[in-house]
């Protein structure tokens, strides 16, 4: 599975844990962290759509954090994986477009 699809990692985790014997789960993309990697442009947080609800914050994402109520996202860390768009339930969270 893809662990950048939070609906199909939610649903792998619920069908392994209800399991009755051993189980893995395998995710299919290659470490955020690896040099040769090609990431997506980071995003950028609308301030006039950001209701400051913190939602995006439960992921522990290192490039997402809070500055003056509002979420913000720190180009240099973010890798572009969507994972708090899929989090925001306002969609606060858009593409640039532009490499980082």
């Amino acid at each position: 599975m893809d662990p950048y699809d939070l609906k199909a990692c939610d649903q792998a985790v619920k069908e392994e844990l209800a399991a009755n014997e051993p189980s893995v789960i395998i995710s299919r993309r290659p470490c955020a962290l690896l040099k040769y990697v090609k990431h997506n442009p980071p995003l950028v947080v609308n301030k006039d759509k950001c209701i400051g609800c913190k939602s995006c914050m439960k992921i522990g994402c290192p490039a997402v954090s809070i500055k003056e109520g509002k979420a913000h996202v720190d180009n240099t860390l973010c890798v572009g994986c969507g994972v708090c768009e899929q989090l925001c339930p306002v969609g606060a969270f858009e593409s640039t477009g532009k490499e980082g």
